[in-house]
């Protein structure tokens, strides 16, 4: 099923080329974020670091110091509800950091600033399918992270506003999402706190997440159950499913050895073991035999998987060969997607610049997310059409 039939029967295509996607989450607008102000639930990785402590001059000549401690990251399995946009994730199950700041000074601090380094990354899609203390929280700042941190973002500054009184302490909540649903990301991230007056940085630390949720370990993205691997709605062998399941590997194993705090879902990855029938799944052809399969895919990754299986033949120049194929694929296949499928455009486009940052890349990108913000406001006038009594 191609992308653009998929779209006209009114759902996003699967993200491999052999099943559907797991549910996915959306929200009324992708550019727009709904502050919400629920408490912070199932708190997991606790941990305890008094300072760095922060000094210096705030008006009125008074000392003022600063300690972060307590600091928490959350991230447990998503869970989802229904709205009239379609699936929406619970903000208690949204992946979370915490910490506590408590002024030690005499003068009112604020806490102007969260700044998250995206430090690693692993974009995981799904292979093959089955059918706090006393101390007052803020309202929760969502935090939108890149899919592709070398093509968007790899600094993600958010305002924030948060009131720190003189012998008292404040819990700044940070929720994470990303702008694409229907695949997984791991993250390596480094968290800092920027307080005025004075913009004095505070380093909350290193953490590893996965968002919108820690990766499943229903055998759909990793290779860990035979279950899946040997039921008869796969296809053993096909060049897909195994470079996707390569691809997610190397990124879990390579972003989970990352250092920083993280939940205990995400830190089981660790001790990951494969499911004994990855070996007679996996396709074991030589790479270079597989990448002509996985360009001919139409699967949305398939030109990404190629890219690993050319790099896995240790021939510089026949990468680079391909890596030229790849970029004029996505290009076109972007271009195509403007009209039928705009946040699929969107996405070539975003992969298209983490390969290489092209004019018509930039162009492309453009393009696409000015026609998905019309698709998006034609899918709402729609909704509130068919709303009852309108």
């Amino acid at each position: 099923m191609t992308w653009r039939r998929a779209k006209r029967r009114g759902r996003r295509p699967a993200e491999s080329g052999i099943g559907v996607r797991e549910p996915a989450t959306r929200r009324l607008s992708w550019d727009r974020r709904v502050e919400i102000t629920a408490a912070l639930l199932g708190i997991v990785a606790i941990g305890f670091a008094l300072g760095p402590k922060i000094e210096g001059a705030f008006d009125g000549g008074e000392d003022a110091r600063l300690e972060i401690a307590e600091i928490t990251v959350s991230n447990p399995p998503a869970a989802y509800s229904s709205s009239a946009a379609g699936l929406e994730q619970d903000p208690a199950t949204e992946p979370t950091v915490a910490a506590t700041v408590r002024n030690r000074g005499e003068e009112t601090a604020w806490i102007e600033e969260a700044r998250i380094t995206v430090v690693d990354s692993a974009r995981l899609s799904i292979c093959v399918n089955q059918g706090g203390g006393d101390v007052p929280q803020s309202k929760r700042y969502r935090i939108s992270l890149p899919d592709f941190p070398r093509a968007e973002r790899e600094l993600v500054r958010r305002d924030l506003h948060v009131e720190v009184q003189p012998g008292h302490g404040v819990r700044p909540v940070l929720s994470f999402q990303k702008d694409s649903p229907g695949t997984t990301n791991l993250y390596a991230i480094r968290v800092q706190l920027v307080a005025d007056p004075g913009h004095q940085v505070i380093d909350a630390g290193r953490f590893v997440i996965g968002v919108p949720e820690p990766v499943s370990r229903s055998g759909q993205i990793l290779p860990e159950a035979d279950n899946v691997l040997l039921s008869e709605a796969t296809v053993p062998g096909q060049a897909y499913s195994t470079w996707c399941f390569r691809h997610n590997l190397e990124g879990t194993r390579r972003v989970v050895s990352r250092p920083g705090r993280r939940s205990d879902y995400v830190g089981a990855l660790a001790r990951m073991q494969l499911a004994p029938a990855w070996s007679q799944y996996a396709d074991q052809r030589p790479p270079q035999l597989m990448v002509e399969d996985l360009l001919s895919e139409d699967g949305f990754e398939a030109p990404m998987y190629a890219l690993d299986a050319a790099r896995q033949t240790g021939d510089a120049d026949y990468e680079e060969a391909v890596r030229e194929r790849v970029i004029r694929l996505l290009m076109q296949r972007g271009e195509e997607e403007l009209d039928e499928y705009p946040a699929a455009a969107v996405e070539d486009a975003k992969r298209l610049l983490s390969l290489e940052r092209s004019a018509a890349a930039v162009r492309l990108l453009a393009r696409a997310k000015a026609e998905r913000r019309a698709e998006e406001e034609r899918e709402e006038e729609e909704r509130e059409r068919e709303a009852p009594g309108f």
